[in-house]
């Protein structure tokens, strides 16, 4: 059984702004000089994340002295690999947690939308 999960979001935001103003003025005599100078400066930057773009395909999983192999495939490679839980958890999250509740509904009967709530 191969599962497939992507998972995405990323986002960035930065905002910055400047403002100046200068005046001058002089008066010589019976003259007045006035100067005024405003700036206004305004930026706004949202982003939301963490999130990851990578999509891997999970086939099968071992367990080797105590440490959880996943043996999986991932886009943009030819060849599947065994890769340990840590790092099939780093790469692709969302395909880890899918694999798991698929294999939790074939091992304990459960219906998958009980696992997906």
């Amino acid at each position: 059984n191969g599962n497939l999960a992507v998972e995405s979001g990323n986002g960035n935001g930065i905002g910055s702004a400047n403002g100046g103003g200068n005046g001058n003025g002089n008066g010589n005599g019976n003259g007045n000089g006035n100067g005024n100078g405003n700036g206004h400066g305004n930026a706004n930057g949202n982003g939301n994340g963490p999130g990851s773009n990578n999509l891997m395909g999970i086939i099968s999983h071992s367990v080797f002295d105590g440490i959880v192999y996943l043996h999986v495939i991932c886009a943009g490679e030819s060849c599947a690999k065994w890769i340990t839980l840590d790092e099939a958890m780093a790469y692709c999250p969302t395909g880890v947690v899918a694999y798991t509740k698929l294999q939790l509904a074939q091992i304990y009967g459960l219906p998958m939308d009980m696992l997906f709530e």
